[in-house]
């Protein structure tokens, strides 16, 4: 029988999955150094980080998976402010 095709079953959704719980248990400091290895702003309390992170890999992972368009980047496209 065929599996119904949801708008979630796409592989990278368990990927940012497992990404999401990692950065959950990262530190304040880790997550620090994570987000200016990676240029990003590094300021702000833990949960903004945290934000700020999973959006950053989100975006990238869907991007490479062809999940995600520019139309929807632009619309969802907001770096998390303290």
């Amino acid at each position: 029988s065929k599996t119904k095709q949801t708008e979630f079953s796409n592989p990278v959704y368990k990927k940012l999955s497992k990404i999401n719980g990692h950065v959950n248990r990262m530190s304040l400091n880790n997550l620090i150094e994570t987000l200016d290895n990676l240029n990003l702003n590094s300021s702000g309390k833990k949960e903004v980080l945290v934000k700020r992170l999973k959006a950053y890999y989100k975006e990238i992972n869907l991007k490479q998976a062809n999940v995600l368009d520019e139309k929807q980047i632009k619309k969802s496209k907001f770096d998390y402010v303290c």
